[in-house]
């Protein structure tokens, strides 16, 4: 791409006059620049490094820039991350897509499905930005962060909707079975909660969706413990741990559900961080050395944890179960 072509579409200034004309791509990752790339340097750190691989532009924010390659360009925006946006949007616009918002749970499922021509989008723009002369009018772009998608392809459709199943039946809080356009679904690991998300993906691939992907959720996926907090058989404790990432709808829509599903049980919370979801009743646990010590004080059937994975929790409880077999 011409470099006044770039520098239109990123509202930047050239502040150099530079010997080359041209790139041929471009970088945000340090380590995936290579010769002829265009690299959005927002950490300025990465400038000198960019400049050694080959680099044939450098875009930066700020006055603190030095030029120590004056036949590459070198140009200066006001605001490195809209940018990236500006030009991702661009490039997008070229293109006659699909692009979709999704939820949290659809967004996991379509990820675990690698689905041919697609491209999931959360944060990171830095896979996406050095594949993005690959994308035709055949793919389809997933994201559950809104404000990406307001900022990059404006024009996307909503993924989620309401269906209508039928035959339902809650064996528990985490395993459910139901009829769906003459399908039977017999006990598969999908509460309630997230049935419609599961039917959205289930809806959009079809036959090719891959049922074994479900067990790798970390949606609502108990761990079952007994008194001497030892990992128990699914379902054979009446104790057990639901954990996941620090995300407010996330959170408060898996504790409401819990609340309301298991009001004869006594449940607690827990936070890796201050968290004001359930004003005092959630216990701070900055330190997971700190869960075996919370869990043997604490009444409990239920036990929410925010801020830590399922695999941290495995863990420290299979590090719990070794000190006990010590004794």
């Amino acid at each position: 791409m011409n470099i006044t072509s770039v520098t239109d579409i990123l509202n930047g200034e050239i502040i150099n006059s530079p010997f080359i004309s041209f790139v041929y791509s471009f970088k945000k990752n340090i380590s995936k620049v290579k010769e002829g790339d265009l690299f959005f340097a927002k950490n300025k750190n990465d400038i000198n490094e960019a400049v050694s691989k080959g680099a044939f532009c450098i875009v930066f924010e700020g006055d603190d820039v030095e030029i120590i390659d004056d036949e590459i360009a070198w140009i200066k925006v006001a605001n490195i991350q809209k940018s990236i946006y500006s030009f991702v949007r661009y490039k997008l616009a070229l293109k006659n897509l699909n692009a979709f918002y999704c939820d949290d749970y659809s967004f996991y499922l379509l990820k675990e499905q690698k689905i041919e021509n697609c491209y999931l989008l959360n944060e990171s723009l830095d896979k996406f930005i050095s594949n993005i002369d690959d994308i035709d009018d055949n793919s389809i772009i997933f994201s559950n962060n809104k404000t990406l998608l307001d900022a990059i392809y404006p024009n996307y459709q909503v993924f989620n909707k309401i269906h209508i199943f039928e035959n339902f039946i809650e064996h528990s809080m985490f395993e459910t079975s139901f009829t769906f356009n003459d399908n039977y679904f017999q006990r598969i690991r999908v509460p309630k909660l997230y049935i419609n998300s599961f039917l959205d993906v289930y809806s959009f691939l079809k036959d090719e969706f891959d049922f074994n992907k479900i067990k790798n959720s970390d949606y609502f996926k108990p761990i079952f413990i007994d008194k001497k907090l030892k990992i128990a058989e699914h379902g054979k404790s009446e104790k057990f741990i639901i954990c996941q990432i620090e995300n407010e709808e996330i959170n408060s829509n898996e504790i409401k559900f819990l609340n309301k599903h298991f009001s004869y049980g006594k449940s607690i919370y827990l936070s890796k961080n201050d968290n004001s979801l359930l004003s005092n009743s959630i216990i701070q646990m900055k330190n997971i050395k700190d869960l075996k010590v919370i869990l043997e004080k604490s009444d409990f059937n239920a036990c929410y944890i925010i801020g830590y994975s399922y695999n941290n929790i495995i863990r420290e409880l299979e590090d719990t179960k070794k000190e006990l077999t010590l004794f």
